[in-house]
């Protein structure tokens, strides 16, 4: 395992670069199509789904944050081989490099077939893959603080995104939410774990604390203020696109964001959507750019070598799956598998090896700064 000392000396990251991190992470593709998805499940109440879904992840943060204290100076693939022994820990840490590596080539597929449907249908679904691709490995071959600093800035973008969907406040109704819960109990929860899914990335969290110079409460703090920003701002799409189109039309439009806006023009902007696409592109590529990185630190958990040493091959390879992915019937099909490893490996692995760490009593000292 690597020397505490040394990595605290590595230790770069302030608190703020921890929760842009986690919300640069987790918001990307999956933010077009969610309110449809969510509605297909819970109906009008489609918002309160993704709220349930939001204290969930929390719920998850805080097991984050009691691993943390337990091993301090490990990451998740660190945490995997102290837990389980190299042999078991490095075996599932080729899992997540897996997982992680697959999670970048959906991201890609999806980014394509949006920007192809809305934008450049005519234009070869390699080049737009080729530009995230390089773009995002010429970022990330850097330090952490020069990707964390440059998720700081597109943080920023966020705000751009809300202003510009608030502009559809003019021409909603809320009595389409009406009636609150009609959709029932089990039909609100099964679009909480829709919402879960597309919520994916605050697993890094568990990834990227060992490089922050935070205590372990500033932490949690982070990963606390990450997600709870996502959600607020998950459910502020939702509800928008809920309130704004009737019962009837959300199930037959299948990126109901953009449609809103494509509704929208002002005197001096007639195509506000491309305007937001261009927002969203660069969200799409820090996701790609954290689940590329992710994926090579697994790698330098097992092999030893710097983590720059597999961006490159990581980035042809999640290039290569993406392209053999054809048509929207097929990203869907591998959408789900996605979602069923995401929620093997950002939930049910952390849980299962807190769960083994508590039952044999499996700690790493810790300093007294670190608390």
């Amino acid at each position: 395992m690597n020397n505490p000392e040394k990595q605290s000396r590595k230790a770069t990251l302030t608190p703020l670069q921890v929760t842009a991190f986690i919300i640069q992470t987790q918001v990307g593709v999956g933010l077009l199509a969610l309110p449809s998805q969510l509605h297909e499940k819970a109906k009008s109440d489609a918002w309160i789904s993704v709220l349930i879904a939001g204290l969930c992840v929390q719920l998850l943060i805080f097991l984050f944050y009691f691993l943390i204290r337990r091993f301090p100076h490990a990451n998740l693939f660190d945490m995997a081989q102290l837990i389980l022994g190299k042999v078991f820990g490095k075996a599932l840490n080729i899992v997540f490099a897996i997982y992680f590596i697959c999670v970048a080539a959906y991201v890609l597929s999806m980014f394509n077939y949006i920007i192809q449907l809305w934008l450049y249908e005519n234009t070869p679904q390699w080049f737009f893959k080729v530009l995230v691709v390089l773009t995002s490995l010429y970022l990330i071959k850097d330090r952490i603080k020069v990707i964390a600093r440059f998720y700081v800035l597109m943080c920023s973008l966020l705000i751009v995104l809300v202003l510009i969907i608030i502009n559809a406040y003019q021409h909603v109704n809320f009595l389409y939410l009406m009636p609150f819960g009609q959709s029932g109990f089990t039909h609100i929860l099964s679009g909480s774990k829709e919402a879960v899914m597309a919520m994916l990335g605050f697993e890094t969290l568990l990834v990227i604390h060992k490089q922050s110079h935070a205590t372990q409460k500033q932490k949690l703090i982070a990963g606390t203020i990450g997600t709870s920003i996502v959600t607020i701002f998950y459910t502020f799409l939702v509800l928008t696109c809920l309130v704004f189109f009737s019962p009837d039309e959300i199930p037959l439009i299948p990126q109901p964001v953009l449609y809103v806006l494509k509704s929208l023009s002002f005197t001096f902007i007639e195509r506000i959507d491309v305007i937001f696409l261009t927002i969203w592109v660069i969200s799409v590529t820090t996701s790609y750019m954290s689940f590329v990185y992710t994926a090579s630190l697994s790698l330098e958990s097992i092999f030893k070598k710097k983590h720059t040493f597999f961006i490159w091959i990581l980035g042809a390879l999640s290039f290569c799956i993406s392209l053999l992915l054809r048509n929207v019937l097929q990203i869907k099909a591998f959408g789900n598998f996605i979602n069923l490893g995401g929620l093997v490996c950002c939930v049910g692995v952390p849980i299962f090896l807190y769960l083994v760490a508590v039952l044999f009593k499996k700690r790493q000292p810790h300093k007294e700064s670190s608390t």
